[in-house]
């Protein structure tokens, strides 16, 4: 939170001394420093929210400090840009904002194919088990523990399958328990953090990938995991859902859903081919190169 005055206070020197013509803050760290630039400059000012403090809330107990920072910039901003529909509703909703002063902005992915790598979980493989995969932060946003319940539900159905928690966060200890006492521990395994080479190797293993978020402002996991050939269950309450449209979703509470469609994933491969092929059509409309283009578009507004 100190870090976050200090660089106002550093955004504020800077933008007495340079020539430009937009302030462009990404997230609440930056926020204060882009208001100060403002107030120094009196250029317009867009603040890019990438997540809410709801959001990292997974509820409304969310930290006084993080909002009130967010509430007094939100509405000293020209313009703010969200990566969703899901998270303006947020900002409209719980901070008061004017929707007339929010575009929506989807994040984009990368349209190359990727390069094949060999499989990783060879032994499972080989013995014929499926692999479930999360990828991504063990947070009480990201709904680890409503995968784990779906886990158990899974196992109770076909035991051949094995579900992957790839990351690490707070809740970790947490999950390690989850799993314990619900007897998981032999269809569960904790990869740790991946990344790069490893993280791609995963996604190329895995049959399905299940992004059971509680709050997800958009969520690139998905995009990542098609990319690679594997397709995804996610949740309902995530911006990538308004844009992925060959993908099964779910309501992250909602475990015994989740569950049967990891299950009927599994059970009809032709079901999961498709939806990679249509999914990775589909990809095209999603890149990074149109969500530039509707930056550049935001800037010529302002400047008019």
């Amino acid at each position: 939170m100190e870090e976050a005055y200090r660089f106002a206070n550093q955004a504020a020197l800077i933008a007495e001394d340079e020539d430009f013509d937009i302030i462009h803050a990404h997230d609440w760290v930056a926020y204060l420093a882009g208001v100060s630039a403002k107030r120094v400059s009196g250029k317009p000012l867009i603040l890019h929210v990438h997540a809410t403090s709801y959001d990292q809330a997974a509820s409304d107990n969310v930290d006084p400090g993080i909002l009130k920072i967010e509430k007094e910039c939100f509405q000293e901003a020209d313009k703010i840009v969200t990566v969703s529909n899901f998270t303006k509703d947020i900002i409209v909703n719980k901070h008061g904002v004017d929707p007339k002063k929010v575009e929506v902005v989807h994040n984009g992915c990368d349209v190359t194919e990727p390069p094949r790598h060999a499989t990783t979980l060879r032994g499972l493989k080989e013995q014929g088990k499926k692999i479930i995969l999360y990828h991504g932060r063990i947070t009480i946003q990201k709904g680890v523990d409503y995968f784990v319940s779906a886990a158990r539900r899974v196992v109770d159905v076909d035991p051949n399958v094995v579900f992957v928690i790839s990351g690490s966060g707070d809740m970790a200890h947490r999950i390690m328990h989850q799993v314990g006492s619900m007897s998981l521990s032999k269809n569960v395994i904790f990869a740790g953090a991946l990344w790069g080479e490893d993280r791609d190797r995963m996604y190329q293993s895995a049959d399905l990938l299940v992004m059971p978020s509680v709050s997800e402002p958009f969520g690139l996991v998905p995009l990542e995991a098609l990319q690679h050939g594997t397709p995804a269950l996610i949740s309902k309450q995530s911006g990538v859902a308004e844009v992925m449209i060959h993908v099964l979703k779910v309501d992250f509470w909602d475990v015994e859903e989740m569950a049967n469609k990891i299950l009927a994933t599994l059970r009809y491969p032709v079901m999961r081919e498709q939806m990679v092929q249509e999914g990775k059509r589909s990809l095209f409309t999603i890149s990074w190169r149109e969500a530039a283009n509707k930056v550049i578009q935001l800037y010529r507004n302002l400047l008019k």
